[in-house]
């Protein structure tokens, strides 16, 4: 399988806890990067026009900043210059409050067929602690809108360890979230990275974010209430209803290739036999310049040969509950999996892994999956 990552990188504010590839910028800006956007999009698709694309995502950043006729724009430069299949998922990322019907309604003209919404918590309290600028008033107006637009394979993005997160507030979003019957949701932990102004603010103690045995509570939480009300969880952070995965980040998961367009986005394919990898400029004026010039705007490529390709395969294939099959592992490298890990297999504690045909972690295993990749790897 074949992804499309196309990335956005624009917000209408920064969040506390971001350091993704994203900026503030006018609709001037904007409109030059979406032609610079087509523009790259052609000169891909003369590349890899022989791959069947099964999911595209535009990610960001904030995908839904774009006026509605600018994302239709890209979707018909997608669909000029590659092999996309009838039945392929498209996501658009959305912030809760910033889609009505009129754009709801352009996505759907023009074959996206996936939202996903970061919502983070019901409470708008912690929105605000985490300078969040929607409401869970916002979410929710933006679920029907989605509805009533058609749409059914919707995403929800909670968050849990924000600052001063009580346990009964994140009970409280999970189960707001589970009544709205979503297709899918991912349950993240807040990750806080330096320069950040989160991270700022944890530094000279005017924040404090709940202990380790309350975050893990937390994890459990997640996990209890989103089983108990239909989502299966197939990945250490997201849960889904049955058959609505996201297909597109299984495409990373399973070490699938992937095409990504934009600032800063990244590319994974298989070029002459080697395993390859791409990045793009981040800057928004290298990356525009570039493909002015009529190149690729590739900053940097990175082939991965032997055991670190086939340690990026273990890693993310064991981010799923389903594990990987030793036959995928075995078709893919020429080695046998026991060949290559058996003996650090040995290391590892029975009880945090089932190997038969597939090798996966168990739910303790899923858990303590750090410390179990720096023994098998």
């Amino acid at each position: 399988m074949t992804g499309l990552y196309i990335h956005i990188p624009f917000c209408v504010h920064k969040c506390s806890y971001c350091d993704f590839v994203s900026y503030v910028c006018d609709q001037t800006v904007r409109e030059e990067y979406v032609q610079s956007l087509i523009c790259e999009i052609r000169m891909a698709g003369e590349i890899y026009r022989d791959r069947a694309i099964n999911t595209v995502f535009l990610g960001g950043g904030t995908p839904c900043i774009l006026l509605p006729a600018q994302t239709k724009r890209i979707m018909c430069a997608l669909r000029d210059s590659f092999n996309i299949c009838v039945d392929a998922e498209i996501t658009v990322e959305c912030n809760p409050g910033a889609v009505d019907s009129e754009k709801l309604n352009a996505y759907s003209e023009c074959g996206i067929n996936r939202l996903s919404f970061g919502l983070q918590s019901a409470s708008d309290r912690l929105l605000k602690a985490i300078s969040r600028i929607h409401t869970f008033s916002d979410f929710i107006q933006s679920i029907e809108h989605a509805k009533r637009a058609g749409f059914s394979n919707i995403n929800a993005d909670i968050m849990y360890g924000l600052p001063s997160q009580s346990i009964s507030e994140l009970a409280e979003t999970i189960s707001a979230v589970c009544e709205m019957r979503l297709a899918h949701v991912s349950a993240y932990s807040l990750i806080v990275e330096e320069n950040t102004p989160l991270y700022s603010s944890l530094m000279c103690g005017s924040i404090a974010l709940p202990d380790e045995d309350t975050e893990y509570e937390m994890h459990t939480l997640c996990q209890k209430k989103l089983e108990s009300a239909g989502y299966r969880r197939y990945e250490i952070s997201n849960y889904a209803k049955q058959d609505m995965e996201c297909r597109h980040n299984l495409i990373y998961w399973n070490s699938d290739e992937y095409i990504g367009l934009g600032a800063n986005a990244h590319s994974a394919v298989w070029e002459r036999g080697v395993w390859t990898r791409y990045e793009n400029f981040s800057s928004i004026g290298d990356y525009v310049s570039a493909v002015r010039e009529g190149r690729l705007p590739i900053v940097r490529r990175e082939h991965l040969w032997g055991y670190d390709a086939q340690a990026e395969y273990v890693m993310l294939g064991l981010r799923k509950t389903d594990g990987f099959l030793l036959s995928d592992f075995e078709d893919r490298f020429s080695e046998k999996f026991d060949t290559v890990f058996g003996e650090r297999l040995e290391r590892v504690e029975k009880s945090l892994y089932v190997k038969n045909e597939r090798f996966y972690l168990t739910d303790r295993g899923l858990d303590l999956q750090n410390m179990i990749l720096c023994e098998l790897l």
